[in-house]
């Protein structure tokens, strides 16, 4: 998939999530906006934690099978 498809694809989520905020309601809104924003806070956390204890490994490899089937441009 390419980078704008894929740029594309997270904004019509974000709109399309927001978009449904309308039909919850006040009363619902009120009721789980604290829930949720303890769930940001606390996923904010793990990604500073699991970036410095590197938990999570991303590999540039310009020449693997995924970046020749992909069409994927890697710059150095």
């Amino acid at each position: 998939m390419s980078l704008r498809n894929q740029w594309l694809i997270n904004i019509a989520t974000i709109v399309l999530s927001c978009s449904s905020l309308p039909f919850l309601g006040r009363h619902n809104i009120k009721r789980f906006l604290p829930a949720s924003a303890l769930v940001v806070f606390l996923e904010s956390l793990n990604v500073q934690v699991g970036g410095k204890r590197k938990w999570w490994i991303f590999y540039n490899k310009p020449n693997s099978d995924w970046t020749r089937r992909t069409d994927v441009r890697i710059k150095h």
